[in-house]
């Protein structure tokens, strides 16, 4: 299978498309374990969802893995703007704590925005039970009102209980200024 890469390099979209469809999870395993990033950030950049989708599918935990760890940004910010919620409940799902907090950590506003927006409940109940501090801290600073009254709206008192457990006075004081009292 060494020639994938040149043939990735040659042929473009349509070898990648006859690839993902084609060759199954053999060739993108392979593609994960041997390319590494050049062949990951192709595939981020010229297959679009369907490849994608492919490698959440199929792939599991160790394409999924792979990508968290070794795209870092463009990846990330690919998935989150294209695979909408399907992919990001996938991660939320099966990748963890390390996967969520690499996104909080590399994709910033647009990231979470997105994962509060598109995922409702499931995706921030698992923020807020897996990700503890780092990420609620980096809710309540970042994306201000928007995020925050979904929380509230969304995930009721459980959430709330929790940011205020150990989030401390910082979040709640933010909470209480830019929520009004619908948050108190």
């Amino acid at each position: 299978m060494e020639f994938i890469t040149i043939y990735m390099r040659k042929n473009g979209d349509d070898s990648l498309n006859y690839i993902t469809q084609k060759n199954g999870d053999d060739a993108l395993n392979y593609i994960t374990q041997k390319n590494c990033d050049n062949a990951l950030n192709y595939i981020t950049q010229k297959n679009c969802e369907d490849s994608l989708n492919y490698i959440t599918q199929k792939n599991g935990d160790d394409a999924l893995n792979y990508i968290t760890q070794k795209n870092c940004d463009n990846a990330l910010n690919y998935i989150t703007q294209k695979n909408c919620e399907d992919s990001l409940n996938y991660i939320t799902q099966k990748n963890g704590d390390d996967a969520v907090n690499y996104i909080i950590q590399k994709n910033g506003d647009d990231a979470l925005n997105y994962i509060t927006q598109k995922n409702c409940e499931d995706a921030l109940n698992y923020i807020t039970q897996k990700n503890c501090e780092d990420s609620l801290n980096y809710i309540t600073q970042k994306n201000c009102e928007d995020a925050l009254n979904y929380i509230t709206q969304k995930n009721g008192e459980d959430a709330l209980n929790y940011i205020t457990q150990k989030n401390g006075d910082d979040a709640v004081n933010y909470i209480i200024q830019k929520n009004g009292d619908y948050a108190c």
